[in-house]
């Protein structure tokens, strides 16, 4: 039978070092400045902003994906005086 041995180390990093839990971020998922990385909180960042500015982005969205859609067939959208 193999005997285990046991070390006691003390190591040093010689550049940052991040022990996280595995999982895994797309470059929308964090922000990376100062040489610091912040994960961002999706459900934070939107429980904080108001309803009817959630909506104002959703309609604003939509007209411009109809725009982008008429334009493409060659049609004008029409403009509101």
């Amino acid at each position: 039978m193999i005997e285990k041995e046991s070390y006691k180390l003390s190591i040093q990093g010689l550049s940052p070092l991040y022990i996280g839990s595995g999982d895994t971020y797309s470059q929308l998922d964090y922000i990376s400045t100062e040489g610091k990385i912040h994960i961002l909180d999706f459900n934070k960042i939107l429980s904080s902003i108001p309803e009817e500015v959630i909506d104002d982005l959703k309609q604003t969205t939509l007209n411009k994906h109809t725009i982008r859609l008429l334009e493409k067939k060659h049609l004008k959208p029409h403009k509101e005086a």
